[in-house]
């Protein structure tokens, strides 16, 4: 599935662009080569650092960072993460049980 869209957004829309930008109207073709040249452009101002990254991307880089210094540290010290592992499941397990045991008791009470 992931593959099917992977090649409509990668091969399909781009050739479909082309086509009509060939054999469409002039005024599609020229909306075209707009909105191709304003990405380039963008894609330029980012890696030149003039265009600032909007707050969605700076937490989205942010949590990326993280995720990789997290599975870093986790292949230095795998069996510390099973046992972190083993006791996050755990207490989520005592966590349900606690709230099944609250939910019995507002229901016959």
């Amino acid at each position: 599935m992931v593959i099917t869209w992977l090649i409509v957004l990668v091969a399909v829309i781009p050739a479909a662009l082309a086509i009509l930008e060939w054999a469409g109207p002039k005024w599609l073709g020229v909306l075209v080569l707009a909105y191709a040249l304003f990405k380039a452009l963008k894609q330029a101002l980012k890696l030149l650092e003039i265009w600032k990254p909007s707050p969605a991307e700076l937490e989205a880089q942010e949590k990326t960072r993280r995720m990789q210094h997290y599975y870093e540290e986790c292949e230095k010290n795998p069996e510390a993460f099973e046992r972190l592992k083993i006791k996050n499941l755990d207490r989520e397990a005592r966590e349900r049980t606690r709230e099944e045991a609250r939910a019995l008791r507002n229901g016959q009470a």
